[in-house]
């Protein structure tokens, strides 16, 4: 009957080669714990970069939505302005034709009024009358 405990004879080589094998399961342990936190740690990353992304999109869109709105109150100011501008030019022939037609009547009235002046009429002698008065 086996009573206690089995006592085993280890060798130098022995106790050396234990030593390895715990040594590189430490090490393989240790290299999985480092590799599960620098993925934790990658994984949060990520986490804020997606939320950072999801941002930034929103950003884009607010800028993209105000830029097609005033791209669309440029083209609409553009439109106020091209009418404007014809309208004004309009008015400008307008008064080219007015001042022209003005001229043209100024010459007008001179050319008439040349034309109906009547040289003065030099004047009617008047017979002097003598009074009986001034006789005695």
């Amino acid at each position: 009957m086996h009573t206690g405990s089995t006592l085993v004879n280890f060798t130098a080589q022995d106790t050396v080669v234990v030593i390895a094998a715990v040594s590189t399961m430490l090490v393989a342990v240790l290299t999985g714990v480092a590799g599960l936190i620098t993925a934790w740690k990658n994984s949060t990353k990520l986490d804020t970069n997606i939320d950072k992304t999801a941002k930034v999109e929103t950003v884009l869109e607010k800028v993209h939505d105000t830029t097609n709105s005033n791209y669309a109150e440029q083209k609409k100011l553009n439109e106020v302005q091209s009418a404007l501008i014809t309208g004004l030019k309009d008015e400008l022939e307008k008064l080219r034709l007015s001042a022209a037609l003005n001229e043209q009547t100024r010459t007008n009235l001179a050319t008439v009024t040349a034309q109906t002046i009547v040289p003065p009429v030099p004047p009617v002698p008047v017979p002097v009358v003598e009074s009986r008065l001034s006789k005695p």
